[in-house]
């Protein structure tokens, strides 16, 4: 159906005097709700705020949204957007700008239908969306593939499953070889003698760095180290990059509903569930209101991500190494000597019950703590 005929579909409740639901306008334009909120937040739409809290849509609220999906489509950022609603940017002014930049890019059909949007000398308020977004669903179905926007990279909601879950699971090694810096260099405590319980709480201990740096890297670089790999950027809807709330809030979410707060069977069932929304293209929970932008997807990547790996686990193996390197090296003292012993004692899980070698070179009788690296 076109976007003229949903939206004729509810015409009689706007002559009726009512207003509509955000669910009602969410299927009349395509926009999700979130996003629906997002542009709340940004005052491009202003809905009426019931005593109970719902929100009302006018027509002209349904006719600015479905102006800031087509201007979007086109590459138009919101801050362009909104100078273009309260009058201080001119419809054609903004077009020729973004004509320019598109003839650069060799995208055709798009410069050419911001030259008709030109020919019709109209403001943002006098602007037809539904013409248009009309003949870009047309577009689509002609060439049966997506829609090539004013914006060179390739924003996506949903798709992409394996590079995203790959571009995770990246990340998560990082953020546990971060923490077994910690535990090897701050706490002295033996990486290869940790047990089952000292891996659980390893576990999840990088995913309360992951829960706190994750979010720092959005926003800094709209990206993580596993994304940049593979060309993955993350930013709101409109461009900008994510605040560090923003950013917790969306990493609190792929814990909880992507990767089910890592408990035993409920996380595979989590995973299972993420990979099949994605791999039919349907938003994450944690997306809502999120764009993707995916740069490429050349070949080099692959190989820059096996490298990565291969990085990540020299790493490691270089902490672990150092730590069966003794503290004394060279001539040593009988106490030198008696402290590598114990060192490597405790490092090897030797049980000697509460025996000690002591600084004289004798065996004494005193607790020690065996998980211990000095």
């Amino acid at each position: 159906m076109s976007e003229r005929g949903k939206v004729t579909k509810y015409w009689i409740k706007w002559e009726k005097g009512n207003d509509m639901t955000l669910k009602e306008v969410e299927k009349l334009t395509g926009v999700k709700g979130a996003n629906i909120r997002f542009y709340e937040r940004e005052g491009v739409i202003t809905p009426r705020r019931m005593d109970n809290g719902d929100r009302h849509y006018s027509e002209d609220d349904l006719q600015n949204l479905l102006r800031i999906k087509l201007l979007w489509r086109l590459g138009v950022s919101l801050d362009e957007i909104k100078e273009l609603k309260n009058g201080s940017k001119e419809l054609a002014d903004v077009l020729s700008k973004k004509i320019e930049i598109l003839e650069k890019q060799g995208n055709s059909y798009t410069q050419n239908l911001c030259r008709a949007m030109q020919e019709d000398r109209v403001t943002f308020t006098q602007l037809d969306a539904y013409r248009y977004l009309d003949n870009i669903n047309l577009t689509k179905e002609k060439e049966g593939s997506e829609y090539s926007s004013g914006n060179n990279k390739e924003r996506i909601k949903a798709s992409h499953p394996w590079r995203r879950f790959l571009a995770r699971m990246l990340d998560i090694l990082i953020y546990n070889i971060l923490w077994s810096g910690v535990i090897a260099f701050v706490f002295q405590l033996n990486l290869l003698r940790r047990g089952n319980i000292g891996n659980l709480f390893d576990t999840y201990m990088a995913i309360t760095i992951m829960l706190f740096l994750e979010p720092l890297w959005l926003y800094l670089l709209k990206t993580t180290p596993g994304k940049a790999i593979f060309g993955l950027r993350i930013e709101n809807i409109d461009g900008r990059r994510l605040s560090y709330g923003e950013g917790l809030e969306r990493t609190w979410g792929v814990i909880g509903a992507g990767m089910g707060y890592n408990l035993p069977i409920y996380n595979l069932i989590r995973l299972w569930k993420s990979y099949s929304k994605s791999s039919e293209k349907k938003s994450q929970p944690w997306d809502e209101s999120i764009a993707y932008t995916l740069k490429d997807r050349k070949i080099y990547r692959v190989a820059l991500y096996i490298g990565a790996h291969i990085a990540v686990f020299a790493i490691f193996f270089t902490m672990v190494s150092a730590q069966q390197l003794p503290p004394n090296k060279g001539n040593l003292t009988v106490a030198e000597f008696v402290e590598n012993y114990n060192y490597y004692a405790n490092f090897l899980g030797v049980d000697f019950g509460n025996e000690y070698l002591d600084e004289n070179g004798e065996m004494g009788r005193e607790g020690i703590w065996r998980n211990r690296i000095y």
